[in-house]
């Protein structure tokens, strides 16, 4: 089967990757004492899935006797910029708030459609983005 990732996260992630690079970016902020900023209004949305949810769905996808099709590996959910900041301040305790800078910006929202993970692989994700944020901004703390 060809999986399709989303944006993954976890503990050991890059800092300069794409992906996570806002993830990191707010964390870094936080933990300074800025707030984090937001272009517009903090619509746009990724869909993240943590990376033990990823690796579970690979294991599956190799025991799967289906035939070869595109699986979306993702949580179905699509978190906005804004949320996730909220999530991250919560996550470390911070007395902050972000800080929405107006800009025009392209709102793309993307959520996994995980319909054939299901059906095919028997998988769902198990580890919400609370979940797992709370996780990534505890290995950061321990990490220094």
């Amino acid at each position: 089967n060809a999986l399709r990732f989303f944006n993954v996260y976890g503990p050991g992630q890059k800092i300069e990757a794409y992906y996570t690079s806002v993830i990191n970016t707010f964390i870094q902020r936080i933990r300074s004492g800025q707030a984090p900023t937001i272009d517009g209004k903090g619509e746009q949305s990724m869909d993240f899935i943590h990376v033990t949810d990823l690796a579970k769905s690979v294991v599956a996808a190799l025991e799967s006797e289906h035939d070869c099709k595109p699986i979306n590996i993702g949580t179905g959910i699509d978190t906005s910029i804004a949320t996730l900041a909220k999530i991250l301040i919560q996550a470390l305790g911070a007395n902050v708030e972000p800080i929405f800078v107006p800009r025009d910006v392209l709102v793309t929202r993307r959520a996994a459609d995980i319909t054939r993970a299901k059906n095919m692989l028997g998988w769902t994700p198990e580890i919400t983005v609370e979940q797992g944020m709370t996780e990534l901004v505890k290995a950061a703390l321990e990490q220094g």
